[in-house]
């Protein structure tokens, strides 16, 4: 080849923005069946220049030219004469380009801290507690007074988990929501957030992620948990203040089904907050109306209301004299709907909004909507009499109004 005299060979290399340089590298070697062995790599805006031993690998890296990489398509170009930088012990680029070699080193930690805080399916983010993780700290950010931080991370965990749906910030100490104000840029269809644990004391910082303030609202928000900011601990300190706080809730995210872990009854469906109004709840259109129960006659319908009374009568005051109802083929399941909509008590008693916890029912629950492996399915039904009840003897103790 004209100008090359053998030895060690520069390539450029553009279109792998969307990865790391180190993913980079471990994907080259898989592609090209042996290690690259780079010996240096440079930057100038956005192009690698990888230094590589030989031809065979120059040749091999050319004829990868078109090959997808993290969402991008790799082009490769052999430079003679090669591009010269500004050497310093790392064979980066001290000539203009340390800021950018800098940014790409962080954004490989960074890549590496979302890689631990991501669930298996990549549809849920743990951002909490950033400022006690040791990644952050290597790169001397600080989460509890630099908010650019929050803004690195959510632009890469965009290209890497665009079908995140939850996301938690709890325990950051997070005085504004400022840092996290494109969260709806970056993630549209985000239905669960958690802000628990931080330092919001004015409902107004929530304005920048609805439609209040932002350009770009969570318009899909199922689930919302405010817990351990002084904002929601002084609304229901107040009189009454369960029902403010909902409503202040509802006023920027109508799509909310979920405070607190709590049940509360929203005023849009998610996708459909612009035509929520702050008057109050949406009506539901039904496509049949709504007809009184029915029994066949009087006889099984005393029967059936003895049936019900003598049954939660048991099991709200002696949940052992219900063993005489199940055999050993009974099955028994039970199903949370969180977005189910609470009684009026629920939603007005700052009491209720403390202590509703559903999370004992939850751990043994068969909501179908949500379970959808078979094997879990079938796991989840209970059978036989000692099982069952077993499994109701766990539950909480309840009073039921019959």
């Amino acid at each position: 080849m004209v100008g090359y005299t053998g030895g060690p060979a520069q390539v450029s290399i553009k279109g792998w923005g969307g990865g790391s340089e180190s993913s980079l590298i471990r994907f080259l070697d898989n592609k090209v069946g042996q290690p690259v062995n780079i010996k240096s790599v440079n930057y100038r805006g956005d192009t690698m220049y990888v230094l590589v031993p030989s031809m065979d690998i120059v040749n091999e890296l050319l004829n990868l030219s078109g090959v997808r990489f993290a969402g991008g398509k790799l082009t490769f170009q052999l430079k003679i004469p090669q591009v010269r930088f500004g050497g310093d012990s790392t064979g980066r680029d001290t000539q203009g380009s340390s800021s950018t070699s800098e940014s790409a080193n962080i954004k490989d930690r960074l890549i590496n801290l979302l890689q631990t805080r991501a669930d298996m399916q990549g549809s849920s983010l743990d951002l909490s507690s950033l400022a006690q993780d040791n990644i952050i700290k290597s790169i001397g950010a600080d989460p509890l007074h630099d908010g650019k931080i929050f803004k690195a991370i959510l632009v890469i965990a965009a290209q890497i988990y665009p079908s995140v749906v939850t996301i938690s910030f709890a325990d950051n100490g997070l005085r504004s929501l400022k840092p996290i104000v494109d969260l709806g840029v970056h993630f549209p269809g985000l239905r669960n957030l958690s802000l628990m644990n931080n330092m919001i004391s004015d409902f107004r910082e929530l304005d920048c992620l609805s439609s209040a303030g932002s350009t770009a609202p969570l318009g899909q928000l199922a689930e919302l948990i405010l817990v351990g900011n002084p904002a929601r601990e002084a609304e229901l300190a107040q009189a009454g203040g369960g029902l403010s706080y909902v409503d202040k809730v509802h006023q920027r995210f109508p799509t909310v089904s979920m405070l607190d872990m709590n049940p509360v009854t929203p005023r849009a469906q998610p996708g459909l907050a612009a035509e929520a109004t702050n008057s109050g709840a949406a009506v539901k259109q039904l496509p049949f109306p709504t007809e009184q129960s029915f029994v066949e006659n009087q006889g099984i319908g005393d029967m059936a209301k003895a049936f019900l009374a003598g049954f939660f009568g048991l099991y709200d005051g002696n949940r052992g004299g219900l063993a005489d109802i199940y055999d050993e083929a009974a099955q028994f399941s039970l199903m949370v709907d969180t977005s189910a909509p609470t009684n009026a008590f629920a939603q007005t008693k700052a009491q209720s909004q403390k202590h509703v916890d559903l999370s004992v029912y939850i751990r043994i629950s068969r909501n179908l909507v949500r379970v959808k492996s078979h094997m879990k399915r079938a796991s989840a039904l209970i059978v036989g009499r000692n099982a069952i009840m077993q499994a109701i003897g766990q539950l909480p103790a309840t009073q039921h109004p019959v």
